[in-house]
């Protein structure tokens, strides 16, 4: 089931990525490379093609940006795909939130901040709860801030792709 969701959300990143390419470019074209046989760690090349570690990272992908201190920030086409939207901040220092907005990622419960359109998760203290809302608090929030209230899960799935800790390798 994680290959599927992976694989969904890296299709969406293409998608968007082809889609800022024909938005720039005009027209958009697949390209398909006859990779040949061989095992995955081996010494292969393949013709007009590179790859990186991390090659979903770029100005003209879904990704654009990757920063290890402030995240990573989305092109618009990928924030349109995944339906993300986001609540603006107040000048409070406790903030009531949806509960759409809350990450459970194993033992982790995190939200995504949005700062100058780099997407950040981070930690949060509970203040309140209730089944549909929650009041948080947290240091690494400010008056001005954006919380991402819908899309949460793609934007898990996305930095999982940016930092490089996606599965290597590809499929034949």
């Amino acid at each position: 089931m994680r290959n599927i969701i992976f694989l969904s959300i890296v299709t969406l990143l293409f998608a968007a990525s082809c889609t800022d390419k024909k938005n720039k470019e005009g027209s958009a074209e697949m390209i398909t490379a006859n990779h040949g046989s061989h095992e995955h760690g081996e010494e292969h090349e393949h013709e007009g093609e590179t790859e990186e570690r991390n090659a979903s990272v770029g100005a003209d992908k879904g990704i654009t940006t990757v920063d290890e201190h402030d995240g990573f920030k989305l092109s618009v086409e990928a924030i349109r795909n995944f339906g993300i939207q986001t609540l603006t901040l107040g000048k409070e220092t406790q903030w009531k939130i949806p509960a759409s907005a809350i990450l459970y990622s194993g033992e982790e419960v995190n939200v995504y901040r949005v700062r100058n359109a780099f997407f950040k998760r981070i930690d949060f203290t509970t203040v309140i709860k209730t089944p549909k809302e929650i009041t948080i608090k947290s240091a690494d929030l400010h008056a001005g801030d954006e919380v991402v209230i819908s899309g949460v899960g793609y934007l898990r799935s996305v930095e999982i792709v940016a930092s490089g800790d996606a599965p290597e390798g590809h499929s034949h």
